[in-house]
């Protein structure tokens, strides 16, 4: 009896020791299978963390970008208010001289007719 009872021990004994060398590979694989999810992680962390990086510089250049365009423009709309007074002040000499030109037009040509008209006078007497 006591020769069954210690195979019954022995082979109680083997399959605890099966079994636990099952749970020991099992929790290996699932250490190792946690740690390779770690890294996974890790890294991906990692390149977000480098993609955040390069996206914010590219926003940085626009941004960059915007305000340089932002202050031509000012520069642009400052240089048109310039040239728009500018064109108006030329308009106005233009006109002006217009009208001296027309009044030296029309007293020229009176000149001319009253000369004309003493040169007719004269003529006609002789």
């Amino acid at each position: 009896m006591r020769k069954i009872v210690n195979k019954k021990i022995f082979s109680c004994l083997a399959t605890l020791q099966s079994d636990l060398n099952q749970a020991l590979s099992e929790k290996d694989a699932a250490e190792q299978e946690v740690l390779t999810g770690k890294l996974a992680a890790e890294r991906n962390d990692r390149q977000a963390r480098q993609e955040q990086s390069r996206l914010q510089a590219e926003i940085n250049s626009y941004k960059q970008r915007l305000e340089r365009a932002d202050a031509d423009l000012v520069h642009c709309r400052r240089e048109n208010l310039r040239l728009s007074e500018q064109i108006a002040s030329l308009e106005k000499e233009v006109n002006i001289l217009n009208m001296i030109l027309t009044d030296q037009y029309l007293i020229i040509s009176c000149v001319l007719l009253a000369y004309d008209d003493q040169s007719f006078q004269k003529f006609l007497r002789n």
